[in-house]
């Protein structure tokens, strides 16, 4: 990857990284047992290295000189990511404190936990949230509308729902899908096919550039068609326009079942 952002340097990538973690052998830390190899949701894990919670300052300054030294690029910002139920994050030399020192343009928290969210609104200069703004799940709403109300952007992820909302089997990245998200989704597919699109995906992610804090969207991509099937459903997004894609949206919400109450206010 380093290797490939110092080659595309002309098209002037702005480069994210996380902390929380640090790559190390075992016996170095305590170590996040979710994420290691053979259980990971990333098949290329390695296996003679492990992830190793540490949310200390320190922690997140080693950090991000460990991703400097692999990329070999500058850094523009970094995420505390996913410290739900870590105090130490949040205290005065915690990692959120660390990243203040080391002077980047912004720092952010990634989590898929609105609460742990609303913890971080004063130490952080935008948000991710991850799978809780989508066509199945608007836990995150009552975070948005703070995050407009206090101008801090967001940046969302998850926006297909770990790949479900794109025809996957995975949900929140587990392939155990509650009934009702599963008839949920066929719910939303009826409703696409009736409004003329065959793809779900292209009304996932109209849905997620409609609230106001919204300035960013995430989507992982693994491949070339991938990055060439998302340009595609951009265009698409941006010949529809935004007000045909509310007028859409309070279509649908006119549907039971499809939407919360008022979060098309947001």
């Amino acid at each position: 990857l380093g290797a490939a952002l110092r080659r595309a340097r002309a098209m002037d990538a702005t480069v994210w990284t996380k902390v929380g973690r640090l790559v190390r052998r075992r016996g170095e830390g305590e170590v996040e047992e979710s994420n290691v190899a053979g259980r990971s949701i990333f098949a290329e894990t390695p296996r003679d290295v492990v992830p190793v919670l540490d949310y200390s300052a320190e922690g997140a300054l080693r950090s991000l000189e460990d991703s400097a030294s692999r990329l070999g690029c500058e850094i523009f910002g970094a995420r505390v990511h996913d410290p739900d139920g870590r105090d130490d994050a949040f205290a005065a030399n915690g990692a959120f404190a660390g990243l203040r020192q080391a002077g980047l343009a912004e720092i952010s928290i990634g989590t898929n936990d609105a609460a742990t969210a609303f913890r971080a609104l004063g130490l952080v200069d935008t948000v991710m949230l991850a799978n809780a703004w989508t066509l199945l799940d608007q836990d995150g709403a009552a975070l948005l509308a703070a995050c407009a109300e206090r101008r801090i952007p967001v940046h969302l992820a998850g926006v297909y729902a770990s790949g479900y909302l794109a025809g996957g089997d995975s949900y929140k990245y587990s392939t155990d899908v509650p009934p009702h998200v599963a008839a949920k989704r066929r719910r939303w597919a009826d409703f696409a096919r009736d409004e003329g699109f065959d793809d779900l995906k292209l009304i996932a992610l109209a849905f997620a550039f409609l609230p106001r804090a919204v300035h960013l969207v995430a989507l992982g991509l693994r491949s070339p068609a991938d990055v060439d099937d998302t340009l595609c459903l951009l265009r698409s997004l941006a010949r529809v326009g935004l007000p045909a894609w509310r007028r859409l949206f309070q279509r649908a919400a006119a549907r039971e079942g499809l939407l919360a109450p008022g979060v098309l206010d947001l």
